[in-house]
């Protein structure tokens, strides 16, 4: 079995909601099941209402910022699916759990084999919580 290493982008999460919301979201993707995908054409990024909506409210109440590191599988219909937190700063604070919830909202085209949509891509998301935006 070939072990993949992930390398993922940066994402400023002062910079995170405006980025989702119109522009484009810091990420790597695969080309084959089970693989990192890259460039992905993303159906619907998360809007600054849905990160106010998962934000931590211990964290959000003591004005605390946090970045997750989150690994999900897409699937045929561009959900995320299986997400993981892969890296959480600061912990204890609820943020994992807040991009997990997150990741529900977003949608991309899922990957193609031979032309056809396919499942088994895989998408690492840097995703930044600012409570000033």
């Amino acid at each position: 079995m070939r072990v993949m290493r992930r390398k993922p982008t940066a994402l400023g999460l002062g910079l995170a909601i405006a980025v989702l919301a119109g522009g484009a979201l810091a990420q790597e993707v695969s080309a084959r099941p089970g693989q990192l995908l890259t460039r992905p054409d993303w159906k619907r990024r998360p809007r600054p209402e849905d990160l106010k909506r998962v934000y931590p409210p211990r964290a959000k109440a003591e004005r605390v910022s946090g970045r997750v590191l989150l690994t999900c599988d897409v699937t045929l219909e561009g959900r995320l699916a299986h997400c993981q937190t892969a890296q959480e700063t600061p912990e204890g604070y609820g943020f994992g759990e807040a991009a997990i919830n997150l990741a529900t909202v977003i949608r991309m085209t899922p990957m193609k084999i031979d032309g056809k949509p396919s499942e088994g891509g895989m998408v690492t998301l840097p995703i930044v919580f600012n409570p000033d935006l």
